[in-house]
């Protein structure tokens, strides 16, 4: 089977979800392929791309490095970086990796996209919302009633009760 032929097959796999089954795939295609050839870069993307599915960003990494050895000025393989890169939330390092990608590739719009979530995520929080303006603000409540702080002292107890019941008596 040539190169074409098993790219084609890996990216059916991938658009169904198979991960786990593009990663094989691209793994038997490249012990097979000469690591110089198209193909063989092609199927490094698509194992990269399956492997960030599968969260397996180590493996993931390593192939976008064998990419990027074989093609230097791969776009999709710093996109791919970049991902990495927010994913770790090295904010940064990603947005230098999908700038890069944009330069590499100005259509890759998954790139363009990405770039475009990573500066939102950098920028600072918005300022709390200021006080509002004088007029704005509803007319002030009216005073409270005076509180009553002096109370008649009372006889509480038993020598209270006798002494009403004396006073009573008179």
């Amino acid at each position: 089977m040539d190169s074409v032929s098993i790219v084609a097959a890996a990216r059916e796999l991938f658009a169904a979800r198979q991960y786990p089954g593009v990663v094989a795939a691209c793994a038997d295609a490249l012990a097979e392929l000469d690591a110089r050839d198209r193909g063989a870069v092609a199927l490094r993307l698509l194992a990269a791309r399956s492997l960030l599915a599968l969260r397996r960003d180590a493996d993931a990494q390593a192939e976008i490095r064998a990419c990027l050895q074989v093609e230097p000025q791969c776009g999709p393989a710093y996109r791919l970086l970049g991902e990495l890169a927010a994913r770790a939330d090295e904010l940064t390092s990603a947005k230098i990796f999908l700038r890069e990608a944009l330069r590499l590739a100005p259509d890759d719009d998954e790139a363009r996209e990405w770039l475009t979530i990573v500066e939102h995520l950098g920028r600072p929080p918005a300022p709390p919302p200021r006080p509002r303006a004088r007029a704005d603000r509803p007319p002030p409540l009216p005073p409270r009633p005076a509180r009553i702080t002096a109370l008649p002292q009372l006889q509480v107890g038993r020598r209270a009760h006798h002494a009403h019941a004396a006073a009573a008596e008179h």
